[in-house]
């Protein structure tokens, strides 16, 4: 098995050169910013902190989890 750092400067050479672009599908989903500190219990069963700023968001399947601030920022739009 495979291990992988977080980021992609790391990834070994082949698989890097094999990477291609691609655009996530523009599927709706829900959320909201929270103004303070909060957990969420993930499908693995594992409880994830979320901090002020963070937004607490609803994907597809109803799932719940956590994006931070800048990250949603930088990917999402209201619609």
């Amino acid at each position: 098995m495979q291990v992988f750092e977080e980021r992609v400067e790391s990834l070994p050479e082949p698989i890097a050169r094999d990477m291609k672009r691609c655009l996530k599908k523009p599927i709706p989903i829900q959320a909201t910013q929270m103004y303070g500190e909060f957990r969420v219990k993930t499908m693995e069963g594992d409880y994830k902190l979320g901090k002020a700023g963070d937004y607490l968001m609803v994907g597809v399947m109803g799932e719940m989890y956590i994006c931070d601030k800048e990250v949603f920022e930088k990917s999402y739009d209201w619609v």
